[in-house]
């Protein structure tokens, strides 16, 4: 026990606890002025990195270096050699204890000058920087390379809040449209990227190589001015084994932000390593799927999809791409499955991808519009260079019916980014929808100039012409279109039935749409059979075939779960008198999160009201879907409720707001897919009503003549 006792006493004699909470102290000092510094000097994360490892280690030195020296009146001798009264250990420690506040006063003002920059005023971040990566020059001989460190280079990158990278699926077809010599399965260069980045305007081509070395692999990545071909900055890396390439892939993104400019690098280190897959191969199949979805090939991006994901079972990213591709393809109780499990792991997100996931789970699967709408202002907010951010908050604002703020955010993003082709066609389709039709003209235009066999252009080319009353012009489009691709195909047979139902031509309509059906279901399209179900179910009504239209509607319920085929299938179902069916589905809907859903709801139970003649509940309820979505089809259904009550000015009033926002009547799902058949129903409506009105002000003046005779 005085053994024990001595030793504590000699720790504290020679200072061996003062030197040890100096030194910590100057390590943590360090670190605090380090987490300011590396924008500044341009400090790589690795010397970070290096330098914790070499503190720690240093530690225990110290404490030994502490206990065998001492500090004496001729300098620093081993302490047996110190002989009593030259001993001044007990002065110094005085001393020491000053040192040790002096080093606290220090870290306290680091750390109040980090937090006042940090809330002091709004934060300003590096203008915005666009980059392509090309293809990374491969000389190991091992395919799983190919694409899957250019993927995660990007994803690592865009932790810089002001860092957007081009799509490099994108970047491939735009190098096809101006001739570079490049397709889905060759090499995207840096000569071929550079000529993509001086179209798209992007400010700097990413291209390297990775390369066997003695022990492991040596990765370079080099940033070049696309127009001049000025190397801008180059960084390299390495890895001892190919399974530690993607994190080495991470630590070159570091370095690259903080040549950037990014003074974030020290402070998102947990998101890092979050995104990167397990193993080369998960990565390589991601890449793969992603390269098939950007080209509309879902099918085969959903087999991807499902390699990477059983290569690597907790890959996230890989979850909500297939749910992405299975809702795209129409299959959405299969993506609700990769939703459920997306949602639960969204920690395993960068921060950008939490809130785009977020976005898109609310905009996809919920339909809750507002609450995605608020997730993508986040989103923007925090990365302002995000375009697809940028992209989906304009979508959002458009399906909460603000069709000026989705003018205006997509002309936004389309300014930053006008060679996005996507980006063109939501804009046109905005631009109809509020009426803009001379915009949306043009947009089209350019955009089928730019690319003959880009369906979206098509589409909007189409329904321009379908409001102008160019049925003949619509119809040839539909022809070009059938002989595109599967989506082609499927949206022609869709519009064709809907031209020969504006037509009244059933049979034809019939004819146009199994053929559609059958498409569909070969392509495993169910939310598109399920549309095409529903008009086959309104051309059977219209050929006095209510067994078979039923028939129809049941199919429809059992493939489809979109507003085209739900909610149609739901006012069939109204107007042939089944109201049971039809109230069970507005009982759903209106039990959803979404406006829209609910404000369909109050309008289906309005059909119902008025066939069961109660006009005032019918007005009542339609009113209340208008308050809560303001849609073409319930302004069309109260015009029918006041008409059939024999309020013929109400109707009317209706009627004529229903004309008036003809660019949503023949879309009036908001779906791009065609409607021009509401018209013909507006139209005959807006005959009855004026018929009536003006049999109305006859038998009145006939009465007024009468009375006056006598």
């Amino acid at each position: 026990m005085d053994r024990v006792q001595n030793f504590f006493k000699e720790i504290r004699r020679r200072n061996v606890i003062r030197a040890g909470i100096i030194y910590l102290a100057l390590v943590w000092l360090i670190f605090k002025v380090a987490e300011v510094l590396p924008p500044v000097f341009d400090i790589p994360i690795w010397i970070l990195r290096l330098a914790i490892v070499f503190f720690v280690a240093g530690f225990p030195i110290v404490l030994v270096l502490a206990w065998f020296f001492e500090m004496s009146p001729t300098g620093l001798k081993r302490t047996e050699d110190v002989a009593a009264g030259e001993s001044i250990t007990h002065p110094a420690g005085g001393k020491l204890n000053f040192i040790i506040i002096g080093i606290l006063v220090a870290i306290l003002s680091v750390s109040l000058y980090a937090n006042f920059q940090q809330k002091s005023g709004p934060e300003e971040l590096p203008d915005p920087v666009s980059i392509l990566i090309a293809d990374f020059a491969n000389n190991t001989g091992n395919e799983n390379l190919d694409g899957a460190l250019e993927d995660t280079l990007g994803v690592g990158l865009e932790l810089a809040r002001f860092v957007e990278t081009y799509p490099r699926a994108e970047a491939r077809n735009v190098a096809q449209e101006i001739g570079a010599s490049v397709d889905t399965t060759e090499r995207l260069d840096v000569e071929a990227a550079s000529l993509v980045a001086l179209r798209q305007e992007i400010d700097i081509v990413l291209g390297g190589d990775v390369s066997e070395r003695e022990g492991g692999f040596t990765i370079t990545a080099a940033g070049t001015n696309p127009g001049d071909q000025r190397t801008l900055f180059e960084v390299v890396g390495a890895a001892d084994r190919d399974a530690d390439l993607l994190a080495a892939i991470i630590d070159l993104t570091d370095q690259i932000r903080v040549i950037l400019g990014d003074a974030e690098v020290t402070a998102n280190l947990d998101d890092r390593d979050s995104f990167v897959a397990a193993n080369l191969e998960a990565a390589a199949a991601y890449v793969r799927a992603q390269e098939f979805v950007f080209n509309r090939r879902f099918e085969e991006a959903i087999e991807h999809f499902s390699n990477a994901i059983s290569l690597d079972p907790g890959f996230t990213r890989a979850y909500v791409g297939r749910a992405t591709a299975q809702q795209h393809f129409g299959r959405s109780e299969r993506a609700a499955e990769d939703w459920k499990f997306a949602m639960a792991r969204l920690d395993d997100l960068t921060e950008r991808g939490r809130l785009k996931t977020l976005g898109n789970y609310y905009a996809i699967v919920t339909q809750d519009w507002e609450k995605a709408l608020e997730t993508y202002e986040r989103l923007v907010a925090r990365f302002p260079a995000d375009s697809t951010g940028q992209n989906n908050l304009a979508v959002a604002a458009f399906y909460n019916l603000d069709f000026d703020r989705a003018q205006s955010a997509g002309r936004n993003v389309l300014d930053r980014y006008p060679g996005r082709s996507g980006f063109k066609s939501n804009l046109a389709l905005y631009t109809m929808y509020a009426g803009n039709f001379s915009e949306a003209s043009s947009l089209a235009e350019q955009l089928i100039l730019e690319d003959p066999q880009n369906v979206d252009g098509w589409v909007a080319a189409t329904l321009l012409e379908l409001i102008a009353g160019n049925l003949a012009e619509a119809r040839s489009n539909y022809l070009q279109m059938k002989a595109m691709d599967e989506f082609g195909g499927s949206y022609a047979f869709e519009g064709l039935a809907d031209l020969e139902l504006y037509q009244r031509n059933h049979s034809s309509a019939i004819e146009f749409l199994e053929e559609g059906i059958t498409l569909d279901r070969d392509f495993e399209m169910n939310e598109f059979a399920a549309i095409k179900y529903v008009m086959l179910a309104e051309s059977h009504m219209g050929l006095g075939n209510s067994e078979a239209a039923l028939g129809a509607i049941k199919d429809a319920l059992e493939m489809g779960t979109r507003n085209a085929s739900v909610v149609g299938a739901a006012m069939l179902l109204a107007e042939m008198g089944e109201y049971d069916m039809a109230e069970a589905i507005a009982s759903q809907l209106s039990d959803e999160l979404s406006d829209l859903r609910r404000a369909y709801a109050s309008t289906i139970r309005a059909t119902i009201a008025s066939k069961q003649s109660q006009p005032a509940k019918a007005v009542e309820l339609s009113k209340l879907a208008i308050n809560t979505a303001d849609l073409w089809l319930a302004r069309f259904v109260l015009g029918k409720v006041y008409l059939d009550a024999g309020y013929l000015v109400e109707a009317y009033n209706e009627f004529q707001i229903c004309e008036d926002r003809s660019g949503e009547a023949v879309a009036v799902f908001l779906d791009e897919r065609p409607t021009i058949r509401m018209v013909r129903h507006l139209n005959t409506a807006m005959e009855q009503t004026s018929e009536s009105l003006q049999q109305t002000q006859e038998y009145k003046l006939e009465e007024s003549t009468l009375l006056t005779d006598r």
